[in-house]
């Protein structure tokens, strides 16, 4: 118990400390989590050599803590202080002696360990934290792939806030993982059911935002406890440049390939096309102050059909000297705006070409033939492009048959019979619902309702790839309650 509170007193100091306004003090106090980790590997050999398990299983936990969100420098570090401490000490969790494991290692085993464990509380927590270290290193792929196998999204809003709120990290290291590694759909369908509630602070446990329902003293006083340390912040800058960027690269080719306003009303990302619209409508159009500037400003450049002024726009903003691999992430982007600007004059200007040829697409966009014929032969085999190949003259030959003022019309009185037909059924599932919520109230009572209610408390976000076949089920909570 002596460790347990120890870690809980650390912890406490690190919340209680400005790093903003005393950033000395708090590097201090960070200082002492080497000691800290060494004390739990001692007590994690004790308790092992009494064959405590639940005991080692939850100092395994307080070590995960400690090192799954952590650099590899600051790691390996603890690990050589904690070996040296624990000379004469033996563990089979984490073997003592011998060359320093990697963090990556050190991770599989301390989680592998916790999974063998009865509690299933401490099972979730150590699944997420592997998931958080396997993304925080750029792995999106064993990532996505041990959170879908682990079933998390379906359990996760019986969890208690701690747990949600590690879940709800989780997800979007999962969704900066896919934009570091170029996957930019993936990445935006992730990251855009966090985004959309204008609360992520709050989800992702980094600060108390009340809205309209005012916290009584203890509330507050409990959501202050549940604030994570400084350092183990998510800059929302850098999540928020992430999202409007793939945002940017996905949407603005789409806009570009829609015919009617109505069907430009349907963009997917609602808070992306906000910013664009008030950034249009602006009357003073000055230089770009923050990542957010440059990324709405790179999108009307790319919409304008400058790519080459988007794409230096997009990789002036400071942000992306956050990720460690910043040169990659520049060099991805830049291939991106290059793609997706030749996407968007192509949906742009086809209606006013006969043919166009490799070469002058080639020369305007900085790509080699090989690619622009690549990327035209996707779009007509996706029914993106109404054209042809001539592999002989080199040239693209547009065929788009143009619509007749009734077969525009009656596109509009399909449109809108399809949305009359939805609502009708929405109208009906709700009214169904009532009738068999109705029907139980009467059946069980006065109890009834009120488990029927408590059972709809908390509501979640599902996150389904788009375009690629993969569907990826996570979610960010949309409610978080807070606890009395």
């Amino acid at each position: 118990m002596g460790e347990r509170k120890a870690n809980t007193q650390f912890t406490k100091t690190l919340q209680h400390t400005d790093p903003h306004e005393r950033g000395a003090e708090y590097i201090d106090r960070l200082k002492q989590a080497q000691p800290l980790y060494t004390t739990l590997v001692k007590a994690q050999c004790l308790f092992e050599r009494e064959n405590a398990s639940d005991a080692v299983a939850r100092i395994v936990i307080r070590r995960l803590e400690h090192v799954y969100s952590r650099p590899d420098v600051f790691i390996q570090l603890f690990e050589k202080s904690a070996q040296a401490g624990c000379a004469n000490l033996q563990s089979t969790v984490s073997p003592i002696g011998g060359d320093i494991p990697s963090s990556s290692v050190l991770v599989h085993r301390l989680a592998t360990y916790v999974y063998s464990s009865e509690a299933p509380l401490l099972r979730a927590r150590a699944i997420l934290m592997q998931i958080y270290h396997h993304a925080m290193h750029a792995r999106y792929h064993q990532a996505r792939d041990q959170l879908l196998m682990s079933h998390m999204q379906e359990a996760v809003q019986q969890a208690d806030v701690t747990t949600q709120i590690l879940y709800n990290r989780a997800v979007v290291q999962v969704g900066l993982a896919a934009f570091r590694c170029g996957y930019i759909a993936e990445c935006q369908t992730i990251l855009a059911d966090m985004i959309s509630t204008q609360r992520y602070r709050e989800l992702l446990g980094q600060q108390i935002q009340r809205y309209n329902q005012q916290l009584s003293p203890e509330q507050e006083l409990l959501e202050k406890r549940r604030l994570l340390p400084f350092h183990m912040h998510i800059n929302h800058e850098l999540l928020e440049a992430a999202y409007l960027t793939s945002c940017m690269l996905v949407e603005i080719p789409l806009m570009a390939s829609v015919d009617t306003e109505e069907q430009r009303r349907r963009i997917a990302s609602k808070a992306f096309k906000r910013q664009l619209d008030m950034a249009e409508r602006s009357a003073f159009d000055g230089l770009p102050e923050n990542s957010r500037d440059h990324v709405i400003k790179a999108a009307r450049a790319l919409q304008a059909g400058d790519w080459e002024r988007s794409k230096d726009l997009l990789l002036s903003a400071k942000i992306w000297n956050l990720f460690d691999n910043s040169n990659e992430i520049k060099d991805m982007l830049s291939k991106k705006v290059q793609i997706e600007g030749l996407r968007t004059y192509l949906f742009t200007n086809s209606p006013h070409y006969v043919s166009i040829a490799f070469s002058h697409l080639s020369d305007a966009f900085s790509l080699p033939v090989s690619t622009v014929t690549s990327i035209v032969s996707r779009m007509i085999y996706n029914d993106e492009l109404q054209a042809s190949l001539d592999q002989i003259d080199q040239v693209i030959v547009f065929s788009r048959v143009e619509q007749t003022e009734v077969q525009r019309l009656s596109l509009q009185l399909a449109d809108r019979v399809n949305s009359l037909v939805e609502s009708n059924e929405k109208a009906l599932d709700q009214k169904l619902g009532q009738g068999q919520q109705t029907d139980r109230t009467k059946e069980g009572g006065d109890g009834g309702a009120q488990g029927q209610r408590r059972g709809g408390g908390r509501t979640g976000g599902n996150y389904r790839g788009r375009g690629r076949g993969r569907g990826f089920q996570g979610g960010a909570m949309g409610q978080r309650r807070v606890a009395a």
